[in-house]
C-alpha cells in the first residue's frame, strides 16, 4: 500500500473484503500490520526469511496480530 493515495488504498481495501466474501484466497506480504487487521483471517509472521508464526485470528483471544509479532520476531 506504500506509495498509493488514499482513494487508492480504500479501492484496494474495498477489493480485499468483496474478494474475501466471495470466498476467494489473498495472499498479502505488508510490513503495516495494522492496516490488515480487519481483512485477514490467517496471517504468517517472518523474520529473517522464517515462518516464525501462524496466527488465526478467530483464535486470538485478547492479542492482536501486532502484539504477537512483537513476541516472536527480535
Amino acid at each position: 500500500m506504500i506509495g498509493l493515495d488514499p482513494r487508492a488504498i480504500e479501492n484496494t481495501l474495498k477489493l480485499f473484503t468483496r474478494l474475501k466474501e466471495e470466498g476467494a484466497a489473498i495472499l498479502l506480504s505488508t510490513h503495516i500490520i495494522d492496516m490488515i487487521d480487519d481483512y485477514y483471517d490467517e496471517a504468517y509472521i517472518m523474520d529473517k526469511g522464517k515462518i516464525k508464526a501462524h496466527v488465526i485470528k478467530d483464535e486470538l483471544k485478547d492479542k492482536t496480530l501486532k502484539d504477537i509479532f512483537f513476541e516472536v520476531t527480535e
